[in-house]
């Protein structure tokens, strides 16, 4: 069809959305006023598309910046912990000690 129709209709169901109207709705009233069921599902789906990809683009920017700063800023950990444990093991055994310089 033609390309000013697609665009007044996609303006139609921008408009049929904000008013509270389904996605099944309007699909079913522009094919009820004579428009081709499959013309209708591909503006729908375009539609569908298109606000996806508004929605999620914000996201995906902040993603790539977050994982991009780490292969820049090379982070290192700050206050990292290690706990051990530790055994200490004492013994007596009575050992005696001269100051002769004098070995066997």
């Amino acid at each position: 069809m033609n390309d000013k129709i697609e665009k007044r209709l996609q303006k139609y169901i921008k408009d049929c959305l904000s008013k509270g109207y389904s996605l099944i709705s309007i699909r079913k009233g522009l094919i009820t006023h004579g428009y081709d069921c499959s013309f209708v599902e591909n503006l729908i789906r375009n539609y569908e598309r298109k606000t996806f990809i508004f929605k999620t683009a914000p996201l995906i920017v902040v993603l790539l910046l977050v994982f991009t700063s780490f292969l820049f800023l090379k982070p290192s950990f700050i206050g990292f912990v290690a706990v051990e444990k530790h055994f200490n093991y004492t013994e007596s055994i009575d050992l005696e000690f001269n100051e002769s310089s004098e070995h066997i």
